[in-house]
């Protein structure tokens, strides 16, 4: 029995795979992020195996979770992306860029003063930010998002009306 689901899903992977890609990459425009939110909506798909093989239209399935992770992920980034340009830091041009440390406030948790550091000190993508910390790309744009929030509130709580 296991052999014969394994050998449904490779089947099914092999037919869908192609036409799923094209999909999420029309969604994204991203190869890296349309492979990602493919890989994504198969995970699903394996974790839901044994329901999933007798549903009576397993390709539409597949299709509408793909379609359902590619809006929720361009809700995500639409909604929640904040530059460290909107925190409004007047940071005076020089040769040496200042250590962002300076321009932070200084109760900032470090996991966040470090992400911001990465992100916009380093210039790390979220792909290697996410690699230096264990997690996907969109954990990494989570936590940015969340770091920015901290400080705005917490710059806010000072007086830096933002």
């Amino acid at each position: 029995m296991d052999q014969n689901r394994n050998e449904w899903f490779a089947q099914t992977y092999q037919k869908m795979y192609p036409i799923m890609y094209r999909t999420a990459y029309r969604f994204t425009g991203s190869a890296e992020k349309a492979e990602e939110l493919v890989h994504d909506a198969f995970s699903l798909a394996l974790s839901r195996q044994d329901t999933l093989i007798s549903h009576p239209n397993p390709e539409g399935w597949l299709m509408k979770t793909l379609t359902n992770l590619a809006k929720n992920d361009r809700k995500r980034l639409s909604s929640t992306e904040i530059s460290l340009d909107t925190l409004s830091l007047h940071i005076p041009a020089s040769e040496d860029p200042p250590d962002i440390r300076e321009w932070l406030p200084p109760d900032l948790p470090e996991e966040d003063l470090q992400i911001l550091i990465w992100r916009f000190e380093d210039r790390l993508s979220h792909k290697e930010i996410g690699n230096r910390l264990g997690i996907s790309e969109a954990g990494s744009r989570s936590r940015l998002v969340r770091a920015l929030r901290k400080c705005r509130k917490l710059l806010n709580d000072r007086g830096f009306h933002l």
